[in-house]
């Protein structure tokens, strides 16, 4: 078991979580990969206003390609 964090640090913590999620909201453009063949993901993405960019990450795994594509959101 882990032991808690002191109250300052875990109150920095917060802040310093809060500052970065601030940035990612307010940035011009935001850029997730989702498996290819999720169909339902990339459909959630797409209906909140994300578009495929036609690029893919593949990763080679010892149960064999992990296929993933990319999505954009511009604001």
């Amino acid at each position: 078991m882990f032991a808690p964090l002191p109250r300052s640090s875990h109150s920095n913590h917060v802040q310093n979580r809060s500052a970065v999620c601030q940035r990612t909201l307010s940035a011009r453009q935001i850029v997730l990969f989702v498996l290819a063949g999720s169909q339902n993901a990339i459909a959630f993405y797409e209906h909140m206003g994300f578009t495929l960019t036609g690029k893919q990450l593949v990763q080679q795994t010892p149960f064999g390609d992990l296929r993933e594509l990319e999505m954009l959101l511009l604001r």
